[in-house]
């Protein structure tokens, strides 16, 4: 609520998000992170916020309702930010568990593609099996050695070999600290 409000005010004042940014201190990248909801500023700069755009803080906020002295407003600004807090981060867990299990599941499938390849390598020849078998040595049967298609190709392993690095990272950077 608050990222939207604070959009609607700054455009309906005819301000871009850098003369806005500039009025506050901040750069440009920080109105955006509001505005898109991804971060919040503090109960100080809200307030700066709200003197800079001309509206109480509690229009940014969504509420109609004015406090009637500062203290109470200090305490309701914190308590909404509190709230907007806890979303942010409720969204940002849900990311990462999503991130992570991704993940896993790359690994997974990774994993049962080098089980199947290990498997087609080591069936003995058949004749009956795949035409992708060829000999190299001798024709004599004991001195011979067989190759199989391996039903990966170059770019099967190259993209195995992404899935795979980018599973791992995946993995790292959604651990817990």
């Amino acid at each position: 609520m608050l990222n939207e409000n604070l959009k609607h005010l700054r455009k309906s004042k005819g301000l871009t998000q850098e003369e806005l940014a500039l009025q506050l201190g901040v750069v440009r990248q920080t109105i955006s992170k509001w505005e898109k909801g991804l971060s919040v500023p503090d109960s100080e700069m809200l307030i700066e916020i709200s003197e800079q755009l001309s509206v109480p803080v509690s229009a940014l906020l969504g509420d109609t309702i004015e406090p009637a002295d500062k203290e109470d407003m200090v305490k309701i600004l914190s308590e909404k930010l509190a709230l907007i807090n806890e979303q942010l981060a409720t969204a940002a867990e849900r990311k990462r568990r999503l991130t992570r299990g991704l993940s896993f599941a790359g690994i997974a499938v990774v994993a049962c593609c080098l089980v199947r390849q290990a498997i087609l390598l080591l069936q003995p020849y058949s004749s009956s099996r795949n035409a992708g078998a060829f000999m190299i040595g001798g024709a004599d049967g004991p001195t011979s050695i067989f190759l199989y298609g391996s039903g990966i190709g170059v770019t099967g392993w190259i993209v195995l070999a992404v899935i795979l690095i980018a599973s791992v990272c995946g993995i790292c950077l959604t651990r817990r600290k």
